[in-house]
């Protein structure tokens, strides 16, 4: 008997947990990069910057090791620089897959695809960009997109201005200027019979809690 009925169904199978696997990479990637060259940065035993091997080229003015502090200064926030830069691009490519998965799970239900248009202008945008227009397509939305925008704000200025910040890369108008916003974990000490005490992240000094005290973020 033929009919509709009768051709094989097609399966269908998406794994959303791989749509997230190259920003879990790209964590990783900037946290032990991150450490590495903070942990160089801040070695004092730690200050040859020629780079290895028998050809040698220096690009730095002779007696420039007298600048070596200075160096490791900018070494250490040129790293930090470069993590965020590798989070919020590997954001951009897993935000790519779930716009890729909306469009086939739209197609399937009925969904208006998006215009050849759109999706060109979805491939020439950043994180923040993706976010909008995903939210704007299908309806979903994050609840970090504020921190998101102004870290991809962030990352814009540093890749394409060195830190330098344009007017392009301002967010707020009084004070006008690049307003960053992000979260962290706060972490509050309750000592037996006293106020609750917040530690800031920044803090190395160690805390002893007495009988009964307790910690939690």
């Amino acid at each position: 008997m033929e009919g509709s009925d009768d051709k094989p169904q097609e399966v269908l199978h998406l794994d959303l947990d791989k749509v997230w696997t190259l920003l879990s990479v790209g964590i990783q990637r900037a946290y032990v990069f991150a450490g590495l060259g903070v942990n160089a940065a801040y070695n004092p035993a730690l200050n040859d910057f020629h780079p290895p091997g028998l050809f040698k080229m220096s690009f730095v003015p002779v007696g420039a090791e007298s600048q070596i502090v200075e160096f490791k200064r900018d070494f250490a926030i040129w790293v930090c620089g470069n993590a965020l830069r590798e989070i919020i691009e590997s954001l951009e490519v897993s935000l790519g897959l779930v716009y890729q998965v909306c469009c086939i799970v739209g197609g399937v239900t009925g969904h208006e695809q998006p215009t050849p248009k759109k999706s060109h202008d979805f491939e020439m945008t950043g994180a923040a960009g993706r976010l909008r227009m995903i939210e704007e397509e299908f309806a979903l939305t994050s609840k970090h997109s504020t921190y998101i925008d102004t870290l991809n704000r962030l990352r814009n200025c540093l890749t394409h201005r060195r830190g330098v910040v344009a007017e392009k890369d301002c967010n707020e108008s009084v004070p006008q200027g690049l307003h960053v916003r992000y979260l962290r974990f706060q972490a509050q000490v309750q000592q037996p019979n006293q106020e609750p005490m917040l530690i800031s992240p920044e803090r190395v000094e160690s805390i002893v809690l007495k009988e009964g005290g307790s910690i939690g973020y």
